[in-house]
C-alpha cells in the first residue's frame, strides 16, 4: 500500500481504496497537512543561512514579512527541494551554489558564505523549487472501516527571495602628508592624501575582475575635502580645533580612487593668510559623496587630526632691516652709537604680515 504523500508525489489522479484501519491515523495526519502549498525560501544575512520549507499557501509571505514565525507555520515534510543562490556574491559551505534537500516538519537551513565583504545595498538572493506538490487539497472520505483518498495532479512550486545588506562595511581612515614645512603667503602648498579601510572592512567595490567576485577591479570613488587652519602659536596634535586656531575660508577637494592610493593636490593659500603656524586637515563626509554617500557609515565626517605631524607648515615673516650711525666721529675708546631699525617692508603686502621665525 502507498501512503497519501507517496501517491501525491507519483502524480496520480484517482481514488485509492485503503483497507487497513491501522493506517487511518496516518492518513488523517497527512490530509491535515494537505492543501495548496507555498515553497518558502529566505536569506538570513545575519546568520549566513538560507531557510527553506514547504508550507501552507499564504504563509511564506507572512514569514518573510515578519507577521508569522517559521516555527508557527504549518510545514509539509518529505518533498524534494532545490535551493539555489542566484547571485555570484555567495556560495554554500561546500563551494556550490545549488543544493538539494528534503523539506521537514520544521524549516530547514543551508549555510552560505559571501565571496567578499558585502557593501551597502548589496544583495544576496536565493530561489527554491519543490517538485511533485499537489495543486489543491487532499480529500479523505471515511465509510465505516474503509477510507478513500482523492488527490489531484501534482505540480512544481518555486519561490524567490532576496535579502539586502543594510550595514555599511567601508570604514575609512585618512592619511595625509604635506610636501614642505615652509610656504609663502598667498602661495600654494602641495599635499597628498589617501584612505584605507579599517576595522576589518573593505572599500566598496564597483566592479569585480573575476566571476566569483573575490578580486576587485575598480572601486567606488570618494571625495576628500581639505581645509587650511592657522594659528599664531604652535599647536599640538588634536581631534578638535585647538584654541587660538582658525579655519580659513575655502575648501580643496581630492577624489580618492581606491585603498592606499595617494592623490596629490595643490592647495592655494588665501591671499590674506598672514603669518602663522598652518596645517591642512582632510575629511570624508557623506554630504560630499552624492550617490556614493550610502557606502559611508552614519556619523562622521571621518577626518585626520588637526596639526598632525605630517601636515604642519609655517609662513615666515619678511622683515626690512636698516641701521644708521648718527655720529661717525668718536674719541679713542668711545663705543659707537648705532641704530638698527626692523620694520615691515610694505604694510599693504600680505607677505609683510608673516611670522618672523
Amino acid at each position: 500500500m502507498v501512503s497519501l504523500s507517496q501517491f501525491a508525489r507519483a502524480g496520480h489522479h484517482s481514488v485509492i481504496p485503503v483497507t487497513y484501519p491501522a493506517r487511518h491515523a496516518e492518513l488523517v495526519s497527512e490530509a491535515a497537512l494537505a492543501g495548496p502549498k507555498d515553497a518558502y525560501v529566505e536569506v538570513d544575512l545575519a546568520a549566513a543561512r538560507v531557510w527553506f520549507a514547504l508550507v501552507t499557501q499564504g504563509l511564506a509571505a507572512q514569514i518573510t514579512s515578519g507577521t508569522m514565525t517559521r516555527a508557527a507555520a504549518r510545514h509539509t515534510p518529505g518533498f524534494t527541494a532545490t535551493v539555489t543562490l542566484t547571485a555570484p556574491n555567495a556560495k554554500f559551505a561546500d563551494g556550490s551554489r545549488t543544493k538539494t534537500a528534503t523539506t521537514g516538519a520544521a524549516a530547514g537551513w543551508l549555510a552560505f558564505a559571501p565571496t567578499h565583504d558585502l557593501i551597502a545595498g548589496e544583495k544576496v538572493s536565493a530561489s527554491i523549487s519543490v517538485t511533485g506538490v499537489p495543486r489543491t487539497c487532499f480529500t479523505l472520505y471515511e465509510e465505516g472501516a474503509y477510507q478513500r483518498v482523492v488527490t489531484p495532479l501534482s505540480t512544481d512550486l518555486a519561490g524567490p527571495h532576496t535579502a539586502g545588506q543594510d550595514k555599511t562595511v567601508w570604514e575609512p581612515k585618512l592619511t595625509t602628508e604635506v610636501a614642505a614645512t615652509m610656504a609663502d603667503a598667498a602661495g600654494t602648498v602641495v599635499d597628498k592624501v589617501k584612505a584605507e579601510a579599517v576595522g576589518g572592512s573593505q572599500w566598496s567595490v564597483q566592479e569585480w575582475a573575476d566571476p566569483d567576485q573575490t578580486k576587485p577591479k575598480t572601486y567606488f570613488p570618494f571625495t576628500a575635502t581639505g581645509q587650511v587652519v592657522r594659528s599664531q602659536t604652535p599647536q599640538p596634535v588634536a581631534k578638535t580645533l585647538p584654541a587660538g586656531a582658525v579655519v580659513l575660508p575655502g575648501k580643496t577637494t581630492s577624489v580618492l580612487q581606491g585603498p592606499g592610493v595617494w592623490e596629490t593636490t595643490t592647495v592655494a593659500l588665501p591671499t590674506d593668510a598672514g603669518s602663522g603656524w598652518y596645517a591642512l586637515r582632510w575629511c570624508l563626509d557623506k554630504a560630499d559623496q552624492g550617490v556614493n554617500a550610502k557606502h559611508l557609515p552614519d556619523g562622521g565626517p571621518f577626518c585626520d587630526d588637526y596639526y598632525s605631524a605630517d601636515e604642519r607648515f609655517a609662513v615666515p615673516m619678511t622683515l626690512a632691516i636698516s641701521s644708521s650711525l648718527p655720529d661717525q666721529h668718536r674719541a679713542k675708546g668711545q663705543a659707537p652709537d648705532d641704530t638698527i631699525t626692523i620694520s615691515l617692508p610694505d604694510e599693504d603686502d600680505p607677505s609683510a604680515r608673516r611670522l618672523w621665525t
